[in-house]
Order: structure tokens, then C-alpha cells, then sequence
């Protein structure tokens, strides 16, 4: 944008998502450590991810897809995908990745995000062009047919990983913890 503050405004709000997905993944360290210690079972956790998670991707293709149609009146918005349906998704596979030890975890992110930036680096002169409806769910943004696809789910499953060790970093000594963040 030619204008420094649209600028501005721009390149901060490209913080929020990644920022969302983080603090997703270690709030939901916390939530488990919380659960945990008023007797819930790794069921019981699971099925609530799985509860929260669900109720974000219905929340997507209901209240906020029906807002980007009413401000376009494109009834395309109806098949886009969002971040709160990624976040839906991700809550729902991390609460999976629960189970496994912080260096699964952290073999998983690492892994997520790499097979991404390999596979977008493969696409790069057709990457403007469809994908597939598979592609673009998990590994690259875009237009699958009339589906659109903001943010896929694999990569963005990496940066909750992230999330999640760093809430069990965060959680092995608060103060450390509180210290790291101010850093960060």
C-alpha cells in the first residue's frame, strides 16, 4: 500500500494468525494441566478438543462466512475456509498430539512446517493456479475449484505444536516462563 500507516496497520495484523495458533496450542497445555489436576482422564480431554474444535469450524461456515456473504452478497463465502476452522482443526488433531511426549510434538511442528515450505517451493511457478481440494485443506492457501482455502491446515498445525512446547516449557517453571515471554 502506498500509504505508510494502511502499510503499518497491514504488516502488524499479519501477527494475529500465527499468534492465535500459538497461544492455542499453549493454552491448551494449560487447560490440560488444569484438567488433570481435578481428576479428567486423556478421554475426557480429548472429547472436550474435540467438542471446542467442532464448535469453531461450525462457527466458520455459519456466523462468519455468512458475514463475508452479507458484506459481498458472493454466496462463494459459503465454501471458504477460515481461521476459525483451521483453529477448529487444529484443537482437534493437537488434542490428539497430547498424548505423545513434547519431542513427538516437537518432531510433528518441525516436520509440518518443513514438508510445507517443500511443497510450496515445488509449486512456485504453478502456485497460482487450483490445487487440489486435499492440497489446498492441508498444505497450500488457494482456490481448489470454488473452494477457498485461507489458511491450511498442516502448516498452521506446525505453529500449534510450537505453541504447545512452548506451554510445557512455560509450565515446567512459571517464572522462567513469565521471564521467556517478555523476551519473546
Amino acid at each position: 500500500n502506498p500509504q505508510i500507516w494502511d502499510f503499518i496497520s497491514r504488516y502488524i495484523s499479519h501477527l494475529a494468525a500465527p499468534g492465535f495458533f500459538f497461544m492455542m496450542g499453549m493454552g491448551m497445555v494449560l487447560m490440560v494441566e488444569s484438567r488433570k489436576k481435578i481428576g479428567w482422564d486423556d478421554q475426557k480431554v480429548f472429547v472436550s478438543f474435540l467438542k471446542r474444535g467442532a464448535i469453531l469450524i461450525l462457527l466458520q461456515f455459519t456466523l462468519e462466512n455468512l458475514a463475508w456473504f452479507e458484506r459481498s452478497h458472493n454466496p462463494l463465502h459459503f465454501l471458504s475456509t477460515g481461521v476459525l476452522s483451521t483453529l477448529g482443526a487444529c484443537m482437534i488433531v493437537g488434542g490428539f498430539m497430547m498424548r505423545f511426549r513434547a519431542v513427538g510434538v516437537a518432531v510433528i511442528s518441525v516436520a509440518a512446517i518443513l514438508v510445507t515450505t517443500s511443497i510450496i517451493h515445488t509449486l512456485e511457478p504453478a502456485y497460482a493456479k487450483d490445487q487440489s481440494l486435499l492440497m489446498s485443506l492441508l498444505f497450500v492457501a488457494g482456490r481448489a475449484g470454488v473452494v477457498k482455502v485461507n489458511y491450511p491446515i498442516i502448516p498452521w498445525l506446525g505453529v500449534t505444536g510450537l505453541g504447545m512446547l512452548y506451554g510445557w516449557y512455560w509450565g515446567a517453571d512459571r517464572l522462567r516462563g513469565y521471564r521467556m515471554s517478555l523476551v519473546l
